[in-house]
């Protein structure tokens, strides 16, 4: 009865039986300098709300990410290493981060993070980017 059930869905509804798995991003941060504390990690969607963020514990020079079911669209990604687990980016006396930190597509900074525009990437399918973490400091 289940088989017959199932059956008569598919061929009925084929349309709804065809629906695509989530796209899927692998993010790579490179050169990091301190193997200690964590890697605070934001994906931003298309409007630069926060989609996901993660915590993840820097164990080598190379951090990756993989993050499966993303809608398919534009996506941007930015990150600080909490090297000192204090749960915050530090600065100096004059704001400047003293902390590693990096953007998708290694947007430059200018007296501040980069605009959105020039973080964001497409993701359609399976998607690898690789960023450099640097520090001002």
């Amino acid at each position: 009865m289940t088989m017959t059930f199932i059956f008569l869905f598919q061929f009925l509804f084929p349309s709804l039986m065809d629906v695509p798995a989530g796209c899927r991003l692998s993010s790579t941060i490179v050169d990091i300098e301190e193997v200690s504390g964590k890697m605070a990690i934001q994906l931003l969607d298309e409007k630069g709300d926060v989609y996901k963020e993660f915590w993840i514990p820097v164990t080598s020079r190379t951090l990756t990410l993989a993050v499966d079911d993303l809608p398919k669209g534009d996506y941007a990604l930015e990150f600080f290493h909490d090297a000192n687990n204090n749960g915050k980016m530090d600065k100096n006396w004059m704001g400047i981060p003293t902390e590693a930190f990096g953007f998708s597509n290694d947007a430059k900074v200018f007296m501040g993070p980069p605009d959105l525009k020039e973080m964001l990437f497409p993701v359609n399918g399976q998607t690898t980017i690789t960023i450099k973490s640097r520090k001002l400091l």
